[in-house]
């Protein structure tokens, strides 16, 4: 039924999206702290001080989409201890039924409680496939919503460069581009963890 690997892959999964967090709350700090230096230098900061803005809006956003795949795998989680109960109580059922085949009558129809518990273990499979299907979905929206971050470390470069303080720019600006790559590679890591 549910097998050791699989419990394992989906808290490798909640590992990295704690790693995401961390992440963006990185990109975060770091936006604020260029924003406030493109504050100070001067007013000619303006594009770098919206683009800072608009990055910490990005981190907002990701913490937000983030805590949604964790309630996702918290559900997965979940829906995988239930279905391992089920399987072992199927096992109980049919080990007694085999048991006790000539005291049918004292445990009611051994067959009818097996295809009872069949069929909520069918219900709950569905479920725990329905509920992977829907992870996935989350999951590359977050990877598209990823995909703006990206663009907006591409502008923060763009607008360090017409700074006066370009080279501290830079380098933050720089910091925030391979973050948010490093975001996308591990939001793709955890969709083919996933799939």
């Amino acid at each position: 039924m549910v097998s050791k690997n699989n419990v394992t892959e989906v808290l490798e999964l909640n590992e990295s999206l704690k790693h995401l967090n961390r992440q963006a709350e990185r990109i975060s700090l770091i936006a604020l702290n260029a924003m406030l230096m493109a504050r100070k230098e001067s007013c000619t900061q303006n594009g770098f001080s919206r683009v800072t803005t608009e990055l910490r809006k990005f981190c907002s956003n990701l913490t937000v989409r983030t805590e949604l795949l964790s309630g996702y795998i918290f559900r997965i989680v979940n829906q995988m201890s239930e279905l391992e109960k089920q399987a072992n109580n199927l096992r109980i059922i049919s080990e007694t039924a085999l048991k006790s085949q000539k005291c049918s009558n004292t445990l009611g129809n051994p067959q009818v409680m097996l295809e009872v518990q069949q069929r909520l273990i069918d219900e709950l499979t569905r479920e725990l496939t329905d509920t992977k299907a829907e992870l996935m979905v989350e999951l590359n929206r977050t990877i598209k919503q990823s995909m703006s971050g990206e663009n907006l470390g591409v502008l923060a470069k763009v607008e360090s460069q017409k700074s006066s303080v370009g080279g501290a720019l830079s380098l933050i600006a720089d910091q925030v581009y391979d973050t948010v790559n490093e975001i996308q590679h591990s939001l793709k890591q955890a969709t083919y963890s996933v799939a």
